[in-house]
């Protein structure tokens, strides 16, 4: 594997000047002086070093530090290579969510899948095979893979397009979703129908299953692990079908109920599903090792049950009720659901929260009331912390460091809170200058960027003493009217319109400085309002999606820059558009009811 890393790297600074023969000496910078340290000083230092006690310096090295570093000597340039260094810093950027999402999308890859996955963006069959055959278990494999995709795709200012129609116009498509894994492709229409398409080696996408309710379809949706798909009809039945070996779709287990079925969610494992109906029960159903599905637990509230949320984990899970209760459940270690918590509102509840590490839940109610409660070390919940609030539409988001807490009420201005040394949480911070209609954190916790009503953004960013500076941004764009930030945290991009004169789109993007504040990167444009930009599973691409009925992708090249690689057109106007999980395909729909998937390669 040394022979990979040699070959491929990013940087988001210039790059250095290209390595050349080292010298007897080597020159380093320190305290603005010049140091010149003999090549064979340092080698006979070094060389005292094992491999673990290298890779321990690395674990705490930026990707900007190890790129300096392979500068100053050949022996840290052939630790660098060995350890994979660049790879795994690279991989730490993201947070441990997003970590754990791009190992499960290629640990769930055949060898053959990784070949073609990484085959799209090169000719090096060394490369390829010496990638192929790697044990993707292994703890470094996913970082060092999707590591080389994402050079291997920077390296090219242009993307090549293969796009595949999955439905005609004349299906009517009423919604459609990729799976995690991006293999499987699920549409359901107004006709009581879902079709499931799954991509072949060979780039075609067949339908794979044909599933026929009797009333209308109000869901379908695939679990989090890719082998599982779930429908829930207006016939009162939900239906689970598991993925065979080969590659069918077989129907698992039925759901029946007396009253219509709300959306089913599946646990992020996959191992879990809790259906709620239009009544007092919510039902949670398990997977035995068997593959087999049984019923676990039936949830009991006084009135209406209106939604059931698993936390990140999967251990928890809290439903709420129109009886001004949500009731937190919790998987035992025999596997049975027990009942931890019953919190009262003075209202109907409304919404329910789990923080990032499942540890924490804020809900809210209609009375404008707020309760935040901790899990404590003897798996019992406490109140930590409540609040009142003007307007009854309360959402409420953690960080993802579980560190913060975000609550914004209508229109009014947001508020955020942070967990005290007790434990308790407490408003730390004025509100922000302006109302806002939503506020999302950045994956490290330490911005948060908000939207109000008018399209105007801005983000605030974490002082010390845990004070926010504000900053506004996307001066550029009249109307923001999406904006969301890089899975890594370093970016955030805002969509719109150019003024309010005209009907041009406008994409900006923001890099995070290093002092702290946000810089413009790029600005790109579209004839029409852009509706909905999105970055790419590596955090190097952007995909606009605009009212010109045109979808591009602009993506980072080896030094950083930002420049458009491709425009995906279709007939009619979008209605969304989405990177595949592993960053290999772009999935559109239209207004009139098409269903696309086209795939990047290199140009030829």
């Amino acid at each position: 594997m040394n022979s990979i890393n040699n070959k491929l790297e990013i940087t988001d600074l210039p790059s250095p000047p290209p390595e050349q023969a080292q010298s007897a000496t080597t020159t380093a910078i320190h305290a603005d002086r010049s140091v010149t340290v003999p090549d064979r000083q340092i080698q006979s230092l070094l060389h005292l070093l094992s491999t673990t006690s290298y890779s321990l310096i690395f674990r705490y090295l930026s990707l900007r530090d190890i790129h300096r570093l392979k500068q100053v000597c050949t022996h840290f340039r052939d630790a660098i290579k060995s350890d994979n260094a660049l790879a795994k810093a690279w991989f730490r950027r993201f947070p441990l969510s997003h970590q754990y999402q791009l190992r499960k999308t290629i640990t769930t890859k055949s060898n053959q899948q990784v070949h073609d996955w990484l085959g799209s963006f090169t000719n090096d069959k060394a490369l390829l095979t010496s990638l192929t055959h790697l044990q993707k278990t292994g703890a470094s494999v996913p970082a060092l893979l999707f590591f080389t995709k994402t050079v291997l795709m920077s390296q090219y200012k242009t993307f090549k397009l293969d796009t595949k129609t999955i439905i005609e116009r004349n299906y009517q498509s009423r919604s459609a979703t990729l799976s995690d894994d991006g293999r499987h492709l699920m549409v359901f229409n107004s006709h009581r129908t879902v079709k499931i398409f799954g991509h072949e080696d060979d780039g075609s996408w067949p339908e794979k299953k044909h599933i026929i309710h009797d009333h209308p379809i109000s869901s379908a949706t695939f679990s989090p692990d890719s082998q599982h798909a779930v429908t829930a009809s207006q016939d009162n039945t939900a239906t689970i079908f598991g993925l065979g070996s080969d590659g069918s779709w077989e129907l698992k287990t039925t759901i029946k109920h007396r009253r219509n079925l709300m959306s089913p969610t599946f646990s992020p494992d996959g191992r879990h599903l809790v259906t709620n109906f239009n009544e007092r029960t919510a039902q949670v159903h398990s997977r035995k090792d068997t593959g087999l599905w049984e019923q676990k637990v039936i949830i009991r509230h006084h009135d209406k049950v209106t939604s059931a949320i698993f936390s990140f984990d999967g251990r928890h899970l809290v439903t709420i009720s129109h009886d001004r209760t949500a009731h937190i459940h919790s998987l035992s270690n025999t596997g049975s659901w027990e009942q931890k918590a019953i919190i009262h509102h003075h209202n109907i509840v409304t919404s329910a929260t789990f923080s990032s590490d499942g540890r924490h839940l804020v809900t809210a109610s209609w009375g404008h009331e707020i309760k935040i409660h901790s899990l404590k070390d003897d798996e019992s919940w406490e109140e930590t912390g409540s609040s009142r609030q003007r307007s009854p539409q309360v959402k409420a988001s953690f960080s993802a460091d579980s560190r913060h807490l975000v609550i914004t009420a209508g229109y009014d201005k947001p508020k955020i809170y942070g967990k005290a040394a007790d434990g308790s949480w407490v408003q730390i911070s004025h509100r922000a200058d302006v109302e806002s209609a939503t506020v999302s954190f950045s994956p490290d916790g330490r911005h948060w960027v908000t939207l109000n009503r008018y399209g105007e953004s801005e983000i605030y960013s974490e002082n010390a003493y845990e004070s926010w500076r504000q900053q506004i941004i996307f001066r550029n764009i009249s109307r923001v009217v999406s904006v969301s930030f890089s899975p890594d945290g370093r970016y955030v991009v805002g969509a719109g319109s150019t003024s309010s004169h005209s009907t041009f789109g406008t994409v900006c993007i923001y890099g995070l400085g290093a002092h702290g504040f946000w810089i413009r990167q790029a600005i790109l444009f579209h004839e029409q309002e852009v509706f909905l930009a999105s970055f790419s599973p590596d955090g190097r691409h952007v995909l606009t999606t605009s009212k010109d009925k045109t979808t591009k992708i602009i993506g980072q090249q080896t030094r950083g820059t930002w420049v458009e690689k491709a425009i995906i057109s279709h007939d009619s106007r979008l209605v969304t558009a989405s990177f595949s999980r592993d960053g290999s395909h772009v999935f559109t729909v239209t207004e009139e009811g098409t269903v696309q998937i086209t795939e990047l390669r290199k140009k030829d």
